[in-house]
């Protein structure tokens, strides 16, 4: 089985959770046998070693520089360059696998001149980003990539049970399948890490629709060491509007961030919308007790017992909700074990499976 990952980024280029993703699928089906190649966008620095069994193909970049607020342009410019890069050279595929729309103007070249089977992984939804209201203009010209992304696709797979609503009654796909992100929990449990018994750490995108300002206005007064790991475009105002006892971490590798996780007494993640909820299932595979929001995958990914769900954009929820965790100390205990459970469980060898299967059906029709 030969399969062609096409995604915006991958490690060392990472935004959010899909480079981590595309990046435990990879080494996970290639450890199982799967020939693995990922193409994706150029990367500055030096190309790290990918794991065993996966090849990258990277974009060769564009001649000059793109100007910040000319991203649409770059997307477009990268799709380009990647399906030249693919059919360059030379590598031959059973099935193409595309993560999101920002890589599927490549996938809409590639899939025909290759002739083999699609797969489409929908990750999020610009109008889930919004609440289910799509604005006008770039908003609705990204929900239209992410219709004819659908289109393309032979399958549909999405990360939780309430994406196959927003795949189906959004997107207008037939059907979708759910095949949870995994995480490698080993990856995520340093040693000689002490837990900090003040410490509170959200870690992802710094967007609106990520929260942080709940969390800011939730441990407002409180004597508590409150970390901010990701980047993004709401940062400046997160920044200025955070209290003192916020700390920014910036953008952490991979190694630190595992340490900043394991560190925390809690690991909150605050979403206003969440697909699925990658940090939450690292921080359990770090052993630290989650909080959040009663929202999308995250309802699917924190059972009861497993940690603490409050209503989304309600301070007040989470304030009364972190003082509880903070002051039980065998509530802590119960939900570091069981969230440690719930990583083992959604290792990447069971996602990598799934696909997979999937893989194999695709190749199977299309031979018979």
């Amino acid at each position: 089985m030969r399969v062609l990952q096409v995604a915006w980024e991958y490690p060392p280029r990472l935004f959010g959770g899909l480079g981590r993703h595309v990046e435990g699928l990879s080494a996970a089906l290639a450890a199982a046998g799967v020939d693995v190649t990922v193409l994706t966008p150029a990367w500055e620095g030096a190309e790290p070693p990918a794991a065993t069994g996966v090849r990258v193909l990277r974009a060769a970049a564009p001649p000059e520089p793109l100007p910040d607020d000319r991203w649409l342009a770059e997307v477009l410019d990268a799709n380009v360059a990647m399906a030249e890069r693919a059919l360059s050279s030379g590598v031959a595929v059973d099935v193409l696998h595309v993560h999101d729309w920002m890589a599927g103007h490549a996938a809409r070249v590639l899939a025909p001149a290759m002739g083999v089977p699609v797969v489409a992984t929908v990750h999020a939804t610009e109008r889930g980003r919004h609440q289910g209201h799509l604005p006008p203009g770039f908003s609705a010209w990204i929900d239209a990539q992410e219709r004819a992304l659908v289109d393309l696709a032979d399958r549909v797979v999405v990360c939780s049970t309430p994406m196959v609503e927003a795949a189906t009654t959004w997107l207008g796909a037939p059907t979708a399948d759910v095949v949870p992100n995994g995480v490698d929990p080993a990856r995520w449990r340093p040693s000689r890490v002490r837990r900090r018994h003040d410490r509170v750490v959200f870690a992802g995108r710094l967007e609106y629709e990520k929260g942080v300002q709940v969390l800011m206005a939730a441990t407002d007064g409180l004597p508590l060491d409150v970390r901010i790991a990701g980047r993004g475009s709401y940062g400046p105002a997160l920044r200025r509007d955070a209290h003192d006892g916020v700390r920014f971490e910036g953008h952490l590798p991979q190694p630190a961030l595992a340490r900043l996780l394991a560190s925390a007494a809690i690991v909150v993640v605050p979403s206003l919308y969440e697909p699925f909820g990658l940090a939450a299932l690292e921080a359990m595979a770090a052993g630290t007790p989650v909080v959040v929001s009663d929202v999308g995958g995250l309802r699917d990914l924190v059972p009861d017992g497993v940690g603490l769900r409050v209503p989304p954009e309600d301070p007040v929820a989470l304030r009364t909700a972190l003082r509880r965790l903070l002051t039980d100390r065998a509530l802590r205990e119960r939900l570091s074990r069981a969230g440690l459970a719930r990583a083992e469980a959604l290792s990447w060898p069971a996602t990598a499976r799934r696909y997979r299967d999937i893989y194999d059906t695709l190749v199977t029709v299309e031979e018979g």
